[in-house]
């Protein structure tokens, strides 16, 4: 499974997450006088999607690289779930939640070597706001109205409403500080030769195969939660881009590939036999789910929409797709998101055929009249998933054929609303993606349902500016409610993500929803 904020996400993710079970240092890890390991060894990564941009302002996906060769103010604890410092050492909120002051390290340096200070800062959040720009991060941060330096070491960022996941949206890759240098020289270059703060540098490109990454040997700003504070102890991290499943597959067993996102079920047994080390992940967000083009006949009809939801066997569908690797979802988050509604447990769409064909017939088709058009991307598992939800939909009389395409192109025609249903996915941890995914504000973005609806508008904007916890938690089960009651998407399963690490690899950490490695503890045996 791809992690780039699947089908126009960013990648906003959040991190409780479980270390990969290592040994002890071993006699082949050599330890200097200090206790820390000597930087030795390469690994590779795999990707089936290549991002079209390092350049976090221009691109839409990219997030895993970025969070590899940029910092951000803060990180999230792996265990306790709780921001920490970053590149931020602390930070206070005026009392009206508008006014955010970052006090920054005075130690970082960019891979450049210039020195990391407020000013770059602001220019960097100044540049994603830009109108023109119309930057994919700023879905993120639509609530942010400017930035300014305080001081060489105070960042002010002022917001033009309180914004209760700011502190999630600034730890995503995409809020990474750029060299203003590096980016005024390389111009429309940048993207190709990105500048950080993060534990690894950029080193090469090669488009249709792979990005090569270094050790940033100045890197001493880790967060608390690694061991490691300093400079990752690997010396190279190569990112393969290998679109097709099977060869990654290969890779592994051939030990040309030490870490993958996501095997599929059948795989499993071969790898931990291989000594590859398997963590469980519950997948964060909606992978996948079926958009519905709610701003087109028929799909404008509520019964239309709730007789598809009806029509899907979600316990079938995850029994051929994911070898029962998954959970059902019933809503728009998952269970392992923040803010998500147990509710829609029971007001979900559960199975139900007659049912599906009965709301065919209240909205005036009689069996065979309603035909669409699934449109499946050529990524993970999304044309499986569209081969047994069109023979699940021709069971209720829906005439359903299947369209694929490659990746971009679909996400074009998801943003212009050019389909009847498609086989979606996003990933994040906080009920905030649904003012992301449905608020009419993102019409022509990532509202690839076309929704455009007031009353729904309302209620997301007060999820998204509310700072009491438990009233923000009831805008959210209010929001929730809502796009399953109008079944304005059909949620299909949170899938249970297998993700293999090669037994040469140790000290890994990852997220217990898959979506981030930290390497900077990581080390290599032969």
């Amino acid at each position: 499974m791809q992690r780039t904020l699947r089908l126009l996400m960013l990648v906003l993710v959040a991190l409780v997450s479980a270390a990969c079970q290592a040994p002890a240092v071993t006699p082949e890890q050599e330890v200097t006088a200090s206790g820390s390991a000597q930087p030795s060894g390469a690994i590779t990564l795999a990707y089936q999607d290549e991002p079209p941009s390092l350049d976090p302002h221009v691109t839409r996906s990219g997030g895993r690289e970025l969070t590899l060769i940029g910092a951000t103010l803060v990180a999230k604890d792996p265990q306790s779930g709780a921001y920490v410092p970053y590149l931020a050492k602390s930070w206070t909120v005026s009392d009206d939640g508008l006014a955010w002051e970052f006090t920054l390290r005075d130690d970082v340096t960019f891979h450049n070597g210039d020195p990391l200070t407020a000013q770059d800062y602001a220019w960097t959040f100044q540049r994603m706001i830009e109108p023109e720009r119309q930057a994919p991060a700023m879905a993120a941060f639509q609530a942010l109205a400017s930035a300014e330096a305080v001081d060489d070491t105070t960042l002010r960022l002022t917001l033009n409403a309180p914004y209760y996941a700011l502190l999630e949206s600034l730890e995503l890759g995409f809020a990474q500080p750029l060299s203003q240098r590096a980016v005024e020289e390389a111009g429309d270059a940048y993207g190709r030769n990105p500048v950080g703060t993060g534990p690894f540098r950029f080193k090469t490109w090669e488009s249709g195969n792979q990005i090569v990454l270094e050790r940033n040997p100045d890197y001493a700003w880790a967060p608390a939660f690694l061991q490691n504070q300093d400079a990752p102890y690997l010396d190279t991290l190569r990112v393969r881009y290998l679109p097709e499943y099977a060869t990654i597959i290969a890779g592994l067993e051939a030990g040309e590939i030490d870490v993958y996102d996501e095997v599929q079920p059948q795989d499993v047994s071969m790898l931990a036999d291989a000594g590859f080390q398997i963590t469980d992940a519950l997948f964060a967000g909606a992978f996948p789910y079926l958009s519905i083009n709610v701003a087109k006949t028929p799909f404008d009809n509520v019964k239309v929409r709730q007789a598809l939801n009806y029509a899907i066997d979600k316990d079938a569908l995850i029994k051929v797709v994911m070898g029962g690797q998954a959970l059902p979802q019933f809503g728009p988050l998952s269970q392992s998101m923040h803010g998500y509604a147990p509710e829609v447990e029971s007001i979900g769409y559960n199975y139900d055929l007659e049912r599906a064909k009965s709301l065919l017939a209240e909205a005036g088709f009689a069996e065979g009249e309603l035909a669409l058009v699934i449109k499946a991307p050529a990524i993970a598992m999304f044309p499986k998933v569209a081969e047994v939800l069109q023979s699940q939909l021709q069971a209720a009389g829906i005439n359903a054929t299947i369209q694929q395409g490659e990746y971009g192109a679909m996400v074009g025609d998801a943003v212009t609303g050019n389909y009847d249903v498609m086989v979606a996915g996003y990933e994040y941890t906080d009920a905030d993606v649904l003012h992301v995914f449905f608020h009419s504000s993102n019409l022509g973005a990532y509202n690839i349902s076309q929704i455009n609806d007031p009353a729904l508008d309302a209620i997301l904007e007060q999820l998204r500016s509310e700072t009491d916890a438990s009233t923000r938690q009831h805008a959210a089960e209010e929001a929730q409610r809502y796009i399953v009651e109008n079944a304005l998407v059909a949620p299909l399963f949170t899938p249970i993500n297998k993700i293999p690490v090669s037994s040469r690899l140790h000290d890994v950490v990852i997220s217990n929803s898959g979506n981030r490695f930290y390497f900077n503890d990581a080390y290599v045996t032969e």
